[in-house]
């Protein structure tokens, strides 16, 4: 059976500009001089941070998407990152100090990169994500993502908390 090829969902990164103007990330298609206001997307898990980018339009339609962000110019790739972590808050986790569970929500104060946070977690099997390399990740109630890169790495306090929570 002859199977019909789907083409390359993704575009050269050197046919697309990104920049950012007036608070809106802006898009423009080689050769074309109209001007895309985009929100900037990951579709591939975030896991796989910088890998799989897409653009949408206001009707959240898809208009570009590129393999990496590293495939586009420097001042691209700088707009792009600086709009995925804007949009993707991540912090690595470095300790745990405190695990509670009330009625399934579960309750963590951790610290961080970026300081100290206490966060609520719910539904564990959809919000914490576990990396095949003894890593997790973790989305809070507000979308707020925490990455342990390997829970064997941290304290033996923390490590008995993540296990609580988990």
């Amino acid at each position: 059976m002859d199977r019909v090829s789907q083409p390359e969902p993704w575009i050269a990164g050197s046919s697309i500009t990104v920049r950012r103007k007036n608070g809106q990330n802006m898009l423009t298609l080689q050769g074309a001089t109209e001007e895309i206001p985009v929100r900037i997307v990951q579709p591939l898990p975030l896991s796989q941070s910088g890998l799989g980018v897409s653009f949408l339009d206001k009707e959240k339609r898809e208009v570009a998407a590129v393999r990496s962000v590293s495939d586009l110019d420097a001042e691209s790739a700088a707009c792009v990152r600086e709009a995925l972590d804007r949009r993707y808050f991540e912090a690595r986790v470095t300790r745990v100090l405190k695990t509670e569970t009330h009625f399934g929500t579960r309750y963590l104060t951790v610290d961080t990169d970026k300081g100290r946070s206490t966060f609520a977690l719910r539904h564990p099997g959809r919000n914490i994500i576990h990396l095949g390399n003894d890593g997790l990740i973790l989305r809070d109630t507000n979308g707020n993502v925490y990455r342990i890169e390997k829970v064997s790495a941290l304290d033996a306090l923390s490590q008995l908390q993540v296990d609580k929570a988990v």
